[in-house]
């Protein structure tokens, strides 16, 4: 029977049920008479492949494999799962284009045919914006559904993508798209980083209604996992990032129930329904290695391991059991009722995972849960496989939904890497007929379930067989990544895995394209996704031979040190604020800033644990011993740094109503006699509850930190007391400038003396570019107060910092130095590559520092940049908050804000980014008063409307006599240096090239 009939026929009989119900509830909303057609087998047409988000399908697809096609042309986020409907795949990048790929394809590992591609814009219509979730597709409205990084959801003709015209329709909504769309019945639900959750007609893009999550104090909470759908349709099911699960009704949005979950991020992830049961997967708010060692001890206190599986499980599982009961915060699957949220038990399984963020959600095959657990046997662990310090790896299991418990797998096949999983690493599985797939980042295998709990062990892909890499035995698998070394699709999102899917009677899987030069170093070639079938009608065709790395050259230098009195412009000349404003923007602003004053607390720091292992906090810092400033170190929390806060309090303080400048005036005064910055914070529980920055006050998170006031005095990486750095000057400065004043009762007069013993005691290691700043808010602040010689005093440290820091290189070195990854691997030798650990230079960054490496080391400085915010062959995500790992030592499983905030400041203030490109990079905050998205919207409301030219020093919209009159100055060039260079009569930026190119600045 063909699919239309199908179709048509659904159609006429769900539209007469719909008259029925329409008659007798006449409060329904018009929901769209159509039904989606049935998925057929070839299919896999959204994430999970079905409403109910199964990750299963009946079709199977047998070896021995090899590949049809591989496309590492276009960089795809990890997260992804791509999707497969009648023969077509569609796939978004993060270079802003959505693609539509001949699923059926064989190229023999080549290509496959690109069917149609279309370019998904920012609001604005001027840029790309990249595609970080995945699409869904309506067989019975011809839509396919995707959303973009900048809020904007799209409906896109199947066959054609609208390419040439308009799309089918779009909507804006106020925040990243991070969720796939679940689809179901003519509507897309899906959720927004805006803090609502929309459903969308899929016909003509009307939104039938939105349910925003909100939180009395933070705002609309961001939903940054996807949806599944009850099975008889009535409710979908989802979590938002305050870790609440929540049930709403598909007819009219209104909530059915809500359950507090234990985490922190439903990011990434999706619920998993069977019947009357729906499991949620959190990302762990505890460290990984924490919980895998502490998983290690709760198995063994059953005492000596018993040689029978299912004997040992049956005195391991009761420690697990009561281990979680004890202590929820360590749970990450929740089982609850779909009808009423309530839980259903808690299941047995220990935290595995973590690192790189994986969902790990559980596949469903007759009428069971498979899922990724612990146990201390297993088919890997008894097999040889045990990873990293762990005593027991991670394993799989069938898990009863009425009963909870998990029976391990089976097989009577040597294991011998067929698969991959790791505790401390992402597997996730999906299940074709009745292969249960485990793509991990090394491989991809799995079990051909032979019984329900018994099978025969399948090996598909891995990344390089025997060789060096030190992954394993190869054994059959074909090879997806042509080298060695290798470490994950480094050019996309994060390394956190989706699953494989299957459709068009193919396996569809994340692969790399990596070449290698001899174990010196690679270059990126690409990462995309490969399709694998039956190895029958010849071999795949080898990817090209790789490249050496070119050696990574030198950053070029400058050719003098500055005059000292032409460096002075920098320490006399204030930032312009407030300037004329955008109105949106300085709504944002105000709407953020009234969040921190109506908290009415202190707001304790930012609590976040990606899993990392360098111990440092944030960059630069004055001393190790109390450490500066005031970050909680060790990747556990950031912020609480008073210096910090006042300074960014201050920076926007002129861009309030004032009424709200009076709020904040308050609140500052508040903090400021809280937690004085300038002294070293209280420690410990001795300070009494007042004193305790750490634990006592307003949480920032969405998510509750429930560990937090169960962590020892030390537990947070608070000591020694963080101590105010020198950089804290300015901040103090900006605060009288814009709040306080300078007068004989102002907080900088009667704390003269403080600053002057900070100033003295720090003025002797000015090396670092956030430090000028401190020592230019000394000056400033003593020639208010009448100071003369300190005045005299900070200009000359400021002036001597600035000549010396002039060698960008050399604090490039310093910046280095104090914070390198201590991961040892076999990429530090290539960290100019990897941005993640190299932004720190900039930390710290103030408008008139930003100037001075502008006008006096722009080239170097752009060298760096880019280094910093592009890989070889597309661009870096740096802006986006909350953006997976991109190629950094260490095992996060996010990237932490700092790095985002140093590069956008760079940007700003060096580059000269106009106001639209920073609206692109202008993402969300992390939580309540993120003082790093504060300082970021204030530099984009403080830039120009057009980027500006690098040659127009004194910014006065043209290039002329008085600027290379400035960079003459600069550059301690003779003064009777004629500067019509070309000789045609006029002084321009033409002019400015040429004495670059003669002074060795450009080529």
């Amino acid at each position: 029977m063909g699919r239309k009939f199908i179709l048509v026929t659904a159609s006429i009989i769900i539209f007469l049920i719909g008259l029925n119900l329409l008659n007798k509830n006449n409060n329904s909303i018009n929901l769209p008479s159509k039904i989606q057609a049935q998925t057929l087998d070839s299919d896999w047409p959204q994430l999970g492949h079905d409403s109910q988000k199964s990750n299963a399908t009946n079709q199977i697809v047998n070896g021995p494999y090899r590949f049809y096609w591989r496309w590492t042309d276009v960089p795809i986020a990890s997260r992804i799962q791509p999707v497969i409907f009648n023969g077509t795949m569609f796939v978004g990048g993060l270079n802003g284009t959505f693609y539509a790929l001949d699923a059926a394809a064989d190229t023999r590992g080549q290509a496959p045919r690109i069917v149609w591609q279309r370019d998904l814009k920012d609001p604005t219509g001027a840029l790309n914006s990249p595609i970080r979730s995945g699409a869904g597709v309506d067989d019975a409205t011809n839509t396919v559904v995707v959303g973009t990084q900048h809020g904007v959801i799209y409906g896109l003709d199947i066959a054609t993508g609208n390419v040439g015209g308009s799309p089918k329709w779009t909507v804006q909504t106020g925040g990243a798209i991070l969720a796939s769309p679940l689809m179901y019945n003519g509507v897309a639900y899906l959720g927004s980083s805006d803090g609502n959750f929309y459903a969308i007609n899929t016909a003509d893009g009307n939104v039938l209604w939105k349910h925003p999550i909100t939180d009395p104090v933070k705002g609309n909470v961001p939903i940054l996992g996807s949806a599944a759908l009850s099975a008889d349709g009535s409710r979908l099911f989802f979590v938002a990032e305050n870790v609440q699960a929540y049930a709403l009704n598909t007819a009219d949005g209104s909530e059915s129930w809500n359950q507090q979950l234990q985490g922190q991020s439903g990011a990434d992830r999706w619920p998993v329904v069977l019947g009357n049961t729906v499991v949620f997967r959190t990302q762990p708010i505890r460290n990984l290695w924490d919980l895998l060692h502490e998983g290690d001890t709760v198995m063994d206190s059953a005492g000596t391991v018993l040689a029978d599986w299912s004997a040992d499980w049956n005195i391991v599982r009761p420690q697990i059991i009561n281990n979680l009961t004890a202590s929820p915060v360590n749970q990450t699957l929740f089982v609850l009722d779909v009808n009423t949220g309530q839980s259903k038990g808690v299941a047995p399984v220990l935290a595995t995972y973590g690192t790189q963020d994986p969902p790990a959600p559980p596949t469903v095959y007759n009428q069971m849960f498979y899922l990724p657990y612990r146990a201390r046997h297993g088919i890997q662990t008894d097999g040889g496989s045990v990873h990293v310090t762990t005593r027991y790896d991670a394993e799989l299991g069938r898990m009863d939904p009425t009963t909870l418990d998990i029976a391990g797998l089976t097989t009577a096949d040597t294991f011998t890497y067929q698969f991959r999983m790791t505790s401390d690493e992402q597997s996730v599985p999906t299940l074709a007929g009745n292969l249960l797939l485990m793509d991990s980042w090394e491989r991809l295998g799995g079990v051909q379930l032979t019984a329900s709990t018994n099978g025969n062990l399948v090996a598909i892909a891995q990344r390089a067989a025997n060789d060096s890499c030190g992954w394993g035995p190869g054994g059959n698998q074909i090879v997806f990544s042509e080298n060695c070394p290798s470490a994950g699709p480094l050019t996309t999102e994060g390394r956190a895995r989706a699953g494989a899917v299957v459709g068009s009677g193919r396996i569809f899987w994340h692969v790399d394209a990596v070449t290698d030069a001899n174990g010196s170093g690679y270059e990126f070639s690409g990462s995309g996704l490969g399709a694998i079938g039956p190895a029958t009608g010849g071999t795949t065709i080898p990817l090209p031979a790789g490249t050496a790395l070119s050696p990574i050259s030198p950053l070029p230098s400058r050719a003098a040190t500055p005059s000292a009195q032409a460096l002075l412009n920098y320490i006399t000349t204030e930032p312009t604020r407030p300037v004329a404003a955008p109105t949106d923007l300085t709504t944002k602003l105000e709407q953020e800033i009234q969040k921190i004053v109506s908290a009415n607390g202190h707001l304790l720091p930012l609590f976040i644990q990606p899993g990392g292992f360098n111990p440092l906090g944030s960059y630069p810092q004055d001393t190790n011993n109390p450490p500066e400033p005031a970050v909680v170190a060790g990747s556990d929390a950031f912020w609480f740094d008073p210096g910090e806060q006042v300074l960014t309090l201050s920076q926007a303080y002129p861009y309030l109503n004032p009424t709200l400048q009076g709020q904040l005036k308050t609140y500052l005064q508040t903090e400021i006699n809280r937690f004085s910055p300038l002294q070293m914070l209280p420690y410990g529980a001795s300070y009494g509850s007042s004193g305790d920055w750490l634990r006592t006050g307003v949480s920032r998170e969405f998510y509750p930190v429930t560990i937090r006031s169960s962590l020892g005095t030390g537990n947070l990486g608070s000591w020694p007391p963080p101590a105010p750095a020198i950089q804290t000057i300015y901040s103090l400065w900006a605060y009288a400038k814009y709040v306080d004043g300078f007068g004989p009762t102002s907080y900088v007069a009667t704390n003269w003396t403080s600053i002057k013993n900070l100033f003295d005691a720090k003025k002797g290691t000015v090396n670092n570019y956030a430090r000028i700043a401190g020592a230019i808010g000394y000056s400033r602040i003593a020639a208010q107060l009448g100071h003369t010689a300190e005045a005299t005093e900070g200009q000359n440290v400021a002036i001597a910092a600035m000549q010396n820091g002039v060698n960008f290189q050399n604090w490039l070195d310093v910046a280095d130095n104090v914070y390198t990854p201590t991961t040892p691997d076999y990429r530090q030798n290539q960290l100019n590559r990897e941005p993640g650990f190299r932004g720190q230079v900039f930390f710290g960054l103030t408008p008139e520092i930003g100037r001075f490496l502008r006008d006096t080391n722009n080239t170097p400085v752009n060298t760096f940049i880019n280094r910093l915010t592009h890989y070889t062959n597309n661009d870096y995500l740096w802006y986006v908050t909350r953006v997976g790992i991109q190629g950094e030592a260490g095992e996060n499983s996010f990237q932490n804000p700092e790095l985002g905030w140093s590069v956008f400041l760079a940007q700003a203030y060096i580059n000269g980014a106009s106001q639209q490109q920073l609206r692109y990079w202008l993402d969300r905050p992390w939580g309540l008063g993120d003082l790093w998205y504060l300082q970021k919207l204030v530099a984009t409301i403080e830039a120009p409307s057009s980027a500006f030219s690098l040659a127009d020093i004194n910014q006065d919209s043209q290039v002329n006599i008085k600027d290379m009159e400035i960079l003459f100055d600069n550059w301690n060039m003779p003064k009777n240096r004629r500067a019509d260079i070309n000789g045609d009569g006029i002084v321009n930026s033409v002019d400015f090239a040429l004495v670059l190119k003669d002074w060795g600045k450009v080529k």
